[in-house]
């Protein structure tokens, strides 16, 4: 005996599938939208960039990308939001190593604990205190 109401009918499983499918491919294509931006962005400015570079790049047409985002201004808001949410979390994963290393300084000073290994504070690979979104987003 089938209890109709614990299993879903063969065909809503199967819709559900398809949705959760095509919510995938929706935001794959976003992403390959906001891959293909951000090359053309930071390699030729904002001014210089077209919606036309971009969808070619996505491999879309124009009318899909603005299906995805209203406008070129949007797009960029897009990008350089990611790239601030990646800077900051990178931030805090910094702050979190430096406070970490910290601690360790002064249970080594004060208790006279001994370790393996401390964490070493992070630099930019370039020296001094630049930082840029290239190096958080690529």
């Amino acid at each position: 005996m089938n209890d109709s109401k614990s299993l879903p009918d063969h065909q809503s499983f199967y819709a559900m599938g398809i949705e959760e499918r095509k919510e995938r491919e929706k935001l794959a294509r976003r992403e390959a939208i906001r891959g293909s931006a951000r090359e053309f962005f930071f390699g030729k400015g904002f001014s210089a960039t077209t919606m036309n570079e971009i969808a070619k790049k996505a491999e879309l047409s124009k009318g899909a990308l603005y299906l995805y985002f209203a406008s070129k201004e949007e797009l960029y808001v897009s990008v350089m939001s990611e790239g601030l949410s990646i800077f900051f979390e990178r931030t805090e994963a910094i702050n979190r190593v430096k406070s970490l290393s910290l601690t360790f300084d002064i249970l080594q000073d004060h208790t006279h604990v001994t370790h393996t290994a401390t964490p070493k504070r992070l630099s930019n690979p370039e020296g001094g205190n630049k930082f840029c979104f290239k190096y958080f987003i690529n």
